[in-house]
């Protein structure tokens, strides 16, 4: 898999940054992680058995040789982890990042290691409704419904604290934003297009984004030029020629303080 690195500000003092890059982990097999089952397995019952016979000797070595078996075992389980099609494992030393194992099935880790299960599966996100005058002018509501996936699980995980809640906050900002700037037939394509822009560096890709108009209503400035119109025709108000679109501007304005 391709390794490619994102250059991230960090919080803290200005300048600081951090670099983050999907790289694959050093894991063994099912079957490698089948020995160790069996390993684990076969030491369990001997560190049992080791402490009950200690204790019926009352030999305190025993015991203790018993103990160190059992903090064996729990060491030898631990590396081995069962991992679902369409999951990922970020695997960390004592906080290092040492790789994501994209492995299906049982796998093996590299010992005393954490991993964090990641889902690289194709999600779906709905927006919540947002209301923006559009480029036309009129007060357009509208949502999205936004299909995405992880693409980079180190990004996900490290660049961000809540990859979904990250796209949902950028998904609406993008969302007014390309409402209040396109014309309706380019509103999906545009969501798409800025919003993926937006979550690149959380290591988050959108596959699709469609935009759903659920209302509109004339905006202020056409609400005012429809009503001078009609009084005019109505000979309720005269209008110079030039005056018509000062008196709009001044109607707006005044509605807007």
């Amino acid at each position: 898999m391709p390794t490619t690195t994102t250059t991230i500000e960090a919080a803290g003092s200005p300048g600081s940054e951090v670099d983050f890059a999907e790289r694959p982990a050093r894991t063994a097999g099912p079957r490698r992680a089948g020995i160790v089952i069996v390993l684990a397995v076969l030491i369990l019952l001997g560190s049992i058995g080791r402490i009950i016979w200690g204790l019926q000797l009352g030999d305190t070595i025993r015991v203790v040789h018993g103990m160190v078996g059992l903090v064996i075992t729990s060491v030898l389980a631990a590396t081995v982890r069962v991992t679902a099609h369409g999951d990922a494992q970020v695997v960390r030393f004592f906080g290092h990042y040492l790789g994501t194992s994209r492995r299906t099935g049982m796998s093996l880790l590299p010992p005393l290691t954490w991993s964090t299960k990641v889902s690289v599966r194709e999600r779906e996100l709905t927006t919540g409704q947002v209301e923006v005058n559009g480029i036309d002018g009129d007060v357009v509501r509208a949502r999205a419904d936004i299909t995405w996936r992880v693409a980079d699980t180190a990004r996900a995980t490290f660049a961000v604290d809540d990859a979904e809640g990250f796209l949902c906050s950028r998904a609406e900002t993008a969302l007014r934003q390309v409402v209040a700037a396109l014309p309706r037939a380019e509103l999906s394509r545009g969501l798409a297009d800025t919003l993926s822009a937006r979550v690149a560096a959380a290591g988050l890709v959108v596959i699709s984004a469609e935009v759903s108009v659920l209302s509109t209503s004339p905006g202020t400035t056409r609400v005012v030029e429809v009503t001078l119109d009609r009084l005019a025709a109505e000979q309720l108000l005269e209008l110079a020629p030039g005056r018509r679109e000062a008196l709009v501007a001044e109607v707006v304005a005044e509605l807007r303080e």
